[in-house]
């Protein structure tokens, strides 16, 4: 399975919906906040991985003054 990596904020509410599912947080709440917990979740977990890995993404430009995180589909 291919590694996709994408902008947090170019996903739909329901796209953001159903990352936040599947890493278990809450779904409830407008797209920026599905957005912050993602990003919060995503901060949390890059810190804990180890930064030898080759094949991993830097986090993409911002978009409209919110920090975004990569996430991998």
């Amino acid at each position: 399975m291919a590694t996709e990596t994408v902008e947090l904020c170019k996903l739909k509410l329901a796209e953001l919906k159903q990352e936040c599912l599947a890493h278990g947080l809450e779904t409830k709440g407008i797209k920026q906040d599905l957005i912050h917990r993602l990003q919060a979740y995503l901060e949390e977990h890059t810190e804990e991985e180890s930064w030898g890995d080759t094949n991993r993404r830097h986090p993409l430009s911002s978009c409209k003054k919110t920090k975004t995180h990569t996430l991998k589909l």
